[in-house]
């Protein structure tokens, strides 16, 4: 698949080797959350976008001009006006910002980040109590707390307030907690 040559406006970086990217693009103006772009060959899910330019969540990233594809995937739906249960991980993290950035005022529900390793974000602790979570996995994403989404972070890197384990492992445990206990 052949890309259009795409310029690097700013790679502002992150921690654990991340950076915000933001490329000077016109499929800017059609992104939606669920869409993603091969970037050098490699897919990469837009966190944000306007008609000028996508946002992207990359490891480290240092070059000036990129080759960039037609956006590709599916458009995520607006959440249900009921509970909503989300997992991301590593690769959907850039897509469930954007999701959330778009549908917040609509967002009901609890949401699970799970990653491999390190997240592209120094974790805080939560200010949200979230029962069937243990007592001591306590850390957030300090965006999704200032916007008050209820969500918890898992890593299969042991870290300070984050469950040793996946996203999906988490969720079962909550599930199991909150539900098959009726």
């Amino acid at each position: 698949m052949k890309g259009d040559l795409c310029a690097v406006i700013s790679s502002v970086p992150l921690v654990n080797q991340f950076s915000h990217v933001t490329l000077e693009t016109p499929i800017g103006k059609d992104a939606l959350p669920g869409h993603y772009v091969m970037l050098n060959k490699k897919p990469a899910y837009i966190m944000g976008q306007s008609a000028t330019t996508l946002e992207l969540l990359l490891p480290e990233f240092s070059t000036k001009t990129v080759s960039v594809s037609a956006l590709q995937g599916t458009p995520l739906d607006k959440p249900s006006e009921n509970f909503n249960l989300l997992t991301f991980t590593n690769e959907t993290l850039s897509a469930g910002i954007f999701y959330l950035k778009k549908y917040r005022t609509l967002f009901k529900g609890l949401l699970f980040i799970g990653m491999d390793a390190d997240f592209p974000f120094k974790p805080c602790p939560s200010r949200k109590l979230i029962p069937g979570i243990p007592p001591d996995v306590i850390a957030a994403l300090p965006l999704f707390e200032d916007w008050g989404i209820a969500h918890r972070l898992a890593s299969l890197k042991e870290q300070p307030g984050v469950f040793h384990g996946t996203a999906k492992d988490l969720a079962k445990l909550w599930l199991a907690h909150n539900y098959f206990r009726r």
